[in-house]
């Protein structure tokens, strides 16, 4: 496995509003699969809170994982993360809950970009354990969007290149499942 940083900065961009800002874009944590496919990686502690009655962790849990998860894809849109200059909405979300986790396991939860459209874009996540056994596969649907007019912009071009540059899924890790011939 091999980690890195890296940061590209863009001067000249005009917000709304007309001021200039300069775009951070940052790649944080970046894990090299076979093949040279690369993904983020975030690594998450399931705390004991976390674990229901029946002792493993809550299903609402996994959403919170994914987005934590997202941080990285965040900051390429708003380096900063000022709520002020938001620029993204989540408008789907969804998990496959394949194995349970309990209190204290170090999971690894992996993020990558399946489909992109001109203005929304899929957020792939893939949650393993320590064994490296596959517990959950999720995903978000996030949309470009300008809270003030209160409607959807397309992704800068700078961004849908680092986008695009993960694109593809770690190894091994699973399909989401298709319920419609259930």
């Amino acid at each position: 496995m091999i980690t890195k940083w890296e940061v590209t900065v863009s001067k000249g961009k005009k917000m709304p509003g007309g001021q200039e800002m300069e775009l951070y874009l940052i790649k944080k944590i970046v894990e090299f699969n076979e093949g040279g496919v690369d993904v983020f990686v975030h690594e998450v502690k399931v705390r004991f809170s976390e674990c229901d009655g029946l002792g493993h962790v809550n299903n609402a849990k996994y959403y919170t994982y994914m987005e934590e998860a997202r941080e990285d894809i965040f900051r390429l849109f708003n380096p900063s993360l000022r709520l002020e200059t938001w620029n993204l909405i989540i408008v789907s979300t969804r998990c496959d809950y394949l194995h349970q986790v309990g209190y204290a396991e170090i999971l690894k939860v992996y993020t990558w970009i399946g489909r992109m459209g001109k203005s929304s874009f899929d957020v792939e996540h893939a949650i393993a354990n320590e064994r490296g056994e596959w517990v959950a596969r999720g995903q978000g649907v996030m949309i470009g969007y300008d809270y003030n007019a209160q409607k959807s912009e397309p992704v800068p071009g700078e961004i849908a290149r680092v986008l695009a540059e993960h694109r593809e899924a770690p190894v091994g890790a699973p399909d989401l499942r298709s319920w419609a011939s259930r």
